[in-house]
């Protein structure tokens, strides 16, 4: 099964299971925490990124465990984890350490060998927090 992340009405954040073979949708729901994001959704699962392990196999609880991300109405980055596949998410919380104010989507993707962590990527709001100069690209490691 395929996921789609989005941000639909309300700024809630949507999941859609999609079955691979044919792309037909199996249904939608809200991803439970109630954000409210005012930017898209950035997402990403760990594990190999080529190959679909199934239940029992190397690597399946790895490729269960997804992030996912947003720009907040507060104009922060917030962010939420999976261990499930992205059927449930354990909450919304800003990355830790520095407020994240982002100016767009932040980019998620996978950085460990170890397939423990995540690296979001954040369009810096230097207006908001003058941390990091305005527009600067900066990588919060998620574990």
């Amino acid at each position: 099964m395929l996921r789609n992340s989005y941000t639909g009405p309300g700024g809630h954040v949507y999941s859609e299971a999609i079955h691979p073979s044919n792309n037909s949708s199996l249904g939608v729901r809200e991803v439970n925490g109630g954000a409210e994001c005012a930017s898209g959704v950035g997402a990403a699962q760990l594990g190999a990124q080529t190959v679909v392990a199934t239940p029992g196999r190397p690597g399946y609880a790895e490729q269960q465990r997804v992030l996912i991300s947003c720009v907040g109405t507060d104009g922060d980055v917030w962010e939420s984890t999976s261990t499930n596949g992205g059927r449930t998410f354990d909450g919304w919380r800003h990355p830790s350490g520095t407020p994240a104010p982002s100016l767009s989507t932040p980019a998620v993707f996978p950085t460990s060998l170890a397939n423990n962590s995540w690296t979001i990527d954040i369009r810096w709001n230097g207006r908001v927090n003058p941390s990091f100069p305005d527009n600067s690209i900066v990588a919060k490691t998620i574990s």
